[in-house]
């Protein structure tokens, strides 16, 4: 296998230290060989080089669903909610955690813009996908509405729809508690992560930025 430049293992040390979901070695060494196309090198090289440079993780979920929920507030405010006349046809493909593509002409970026890049990426997947989670709600309560209205002309069709929309909530809470627990949406907070974190870290996770 060819030795790789300076460059390449750079690109390799801002996935590890950057991609919010914390990939391995052998997954940092993958992306940024895909991404930059070259041969990826073996784990126990990335670890070697990892524990020589002393790499630090940068990046953090938390503060990326934080955001998320915030961007995810403005879009549902901002956009008129459809109401529904029956069931979504189709539901939208859950987000992936891939690294955003490099532009064009870039072979490897600076810590800042590839953090910058990554960051608004899985906010804006990780928004779309909170947004539609609410809007499922709304399918739910709109349908529910629709079966309470017909309580006094017709209590058989409103029982009858209400068991519907009862089985209908019970499936949309289990997948979303799937899909938020397989994309990694709702992160735990641990309160003893904060006891070595500098006055600026903390700073930045009150304001739901990644420290």
């Amino acid at each position: 296998m060819a030795r790789l430049t300076p460059e390449q293992w750079q690109s390799i040390r801002i996935v590890w230290e950057y991609d919010p979901d914390e990939p391995s070695f052998d997954v940092a060494a993958a992306r940024a060989a895909k991404k930059y196309d070259f041969s990826a090198p073996r784990r126990q090289s990335v670890h070697e080089r990892a524990k020589r440079e002393c790499w630090q993780r940068r990046g953090s979920l938390n503060g990326i669903n934080a955001a998320a929920q915030r961007r995810a507030d403005r879009q549902m405010s901002a956009a008129h909610v459809p109401q529904p006349e029956g069931l979504p046809d189709a539901i939208p493909p859950a987000p992936d955690s891939a690294s955003p593509p490099a532009p064009d002409g870039v072979r490897s970026p600076s810590p800042a813009a590839y953090a910058v890049a990554a960051r608004e990426a899985d906010i804006d997947k990780r928004a779309d996908t909170n947004k539609r989670h609410r809007q499922e709600w709304v399918n739910v309560a709109v349908l529910r509405n629709e079966a309470v209205s017909l309580r006094v002309t017709d209590p058989v069709r409103c029982s009858e729809r209400l068991r519907q929309v009862k089985i209908m909530a019970e499936i949309t809470a289990i997948q979303q508690a799937g899909e938020r627990k397989a994309w990694g949406l709702d992160v735990p907070f641990n309160a003893g992560d904060l006891e070595n974190l500098s006055d600026e870290a903390l700073a930045a996770i009150a304001g739901g930025r990644a420290p």
